[in-house]
């Protein structure tokens, strides 16, 4: 909890889910910096405690969401992690290929604190319903064999994009095992070509992509070109909280 800022009652309720939900992701980065660095990215619980909040790291999507659901489960939350295919344009990405968790309650919510980009609060599972989210608005819609199509637009825009399918069974932290390999491995892979790192502040969000750092704020964009390593890891450091040892 301390982590993440978190203080105060924990209860099994949508107002404790969703200040857990925002204070991670303005309070933890996604980052796959160890993949850049050709460190082994483990999913076993104790290592991904050990690296995020020992060491005050980040970590990417099977990392931070399957840590997530240990804390909601030691919680009491009914919980579990999905399945999740991002879409790129119209094009599916695999089975495995990203880890949400459903969080049951008197309703059902998407909760993901491991994709970058996406929502502040969670989700609630209702299709058709447009919920207003802190920087953009967000749409579900059930589709064949019972999944459901996650859909984003900016606030200003009636476009909804297609973000990702969830496939509604409950799957065990093992299932992602050889996605996880493949996103460390694969030359194809967006975290083997480029180096990321990025966080929501409270008006906007931080983020390093290979050699550009970029702050949004109240719709203002500051941009900075990263000369070299050395640049990299202060801006580590500084804007983010991880500090590397190289």
């Amino acid at each position: 909890m301390e982590r993440i800022g978190f203080k105060g009652n924990q209860s099994i309720s949508i107002r404790c889910l969703s200040e857990l939900h925002r204070k991670h992701v303005m309070s933890i980065p996604f980052e796959a910096m160890d993949v850049y660095f050709r460190i082994p990215i483990q999913l076993e619980l104790k290592a991904i405690y050990d690296k995020v909040v020992v060491k005050n790291r980040g970590g990417y999507c099977y990392e931070l969401n399957y840590l997530f659901y240990a804390l909601l489960s030691h919680i009491g939350f009914n919980c579990y992690p999905v399945s999740v295919r991002i879409y790129n344009e119209e094009n599916l990405g695999p089975d495995f290929d990203h880890m949400s968790i459903i969080v049951e309650m008197e309703d059902r919510w998407l909760v993901d604190v491991g994709y970058g980009d996406l929502f502040v609060e969670p989700i609630k599972l209702s299709a058709g319903l447009i919920q207003e989210d802190l920087f953009k608005n967000y749409k579900i819609e059930k589709v064949h064999s019972g999944n459901f199509l996650l859909t984003e637009s900016l606030k200003n825009s009636n476009t909804f994009i297609k973000r990702y399918m969830i496939d509604m069974q409950p799957r065990k932290i093992d299932e992602f095992l050889v996605q996880n390999k493949v996103k460390q491995k694969d030359r194809d892979s967006f975290f083997v070509k480029n180096r990321i790192c990025t966080i929501a502040t409270q008006d906007g969000r931080k983020t390093i992509l290979n050699n550009e750092y970029k702050r949004t704020s109240s719709n203002q964009i500051e941009k900075m070109y990263i000369d070299d390593e050395k640049q990299l890891l202060r801006l580590l450091k500084t804007e983010f909280n991880i500090e590397l040892q190289r």
